[in-house]
């Protein structure tokens, strides 16, 4: 392996790519706490049907799962939440790894499960997606429909007022979609289908 002019920049400016990447980190932590702030706040205003939290580090997502062990299947019917929450993934919406919202189902997800469900499949696909939401590809095994987070504005970010507001902007209409479909999603699995929900 050979060193070459890239690297020499590195090295010849160390301790400040060693501060950036404290920066970075620091931003990361400060963005966790604005999520779990957020799923707090949800989960208030949402008890006792859903309670919405976040799981932080690699893969972070802020969710509320529905319908929980489906008609025995030990799965949820259904999911609603954003991911992929690190600072570089919510100011990169062009990378294919970029923060995006979701409708998922866990009865989907697992290829040979979902061919037995391909009613329950079609009839989620029907419901009226929130605004700004797409039909997920075929590939994308498990989600429903999805939307990718257009980037906040650094000052928005950091901002903490500013920044709750552009992860409520997307989580509220999902909220409210669960809350509207409930009487559809219920149906597909018995009366008491949304009596309660999974946190963890």
């Amino acid at each position: 392996m050979q060193l070459d002019q890239s690297h020499r920049i590195v090295l010849e400016n160390l301790a400040t790519f060693q501060r950036a990447q404290r920066c970075l980190e620091e931003a990361d932590t400060y963005i966790q706490s604005v999520l779990q702030e957020i799923a707090d706040d949800l989960s208030a205003a949402h008890a006792p049907q859903f309670s919405f939290y976040f799981t932080p580090g690699a893969g972070s997502y802020l969710q509320t799962r529905a319908c929980p062990n489906w008609d025995g299947t030990g799965a949820h019917l259904i999911t609603i939440g954003i991911e992929r929450l690190a600072v570089a993934e919510i100011l990169a919406p062009d990378s294919p790894d970029a923060a995006r919202a979701y409708i998922y189902s866990e009865l989907l997800n697992d290829w040979k499960r979902a061919a037995s469900y391909t009613r329950i499949a079609r009839h989620l696909r029907q419901l009226l997606p929130p605004d700004g939401f797409a039909p997920a590809s075929p590939q994308m095994h498990g989600y429903v429909f999805v939307k990718r987070l257009a980037p906040p504005s650094v000052a928005t970010l950091c901002d903490r007022a500013a920044l709750k507001t552009f992860f409520m902007q997307c989580l509220e209409p999902l909220a409210s979609w669960l809350v509207a479909n409930a009487p559809q999603l219920a149906g597909l699995g018995g009366a008491d289908a949304l009596a309660s929900t999974e946190s963890v």
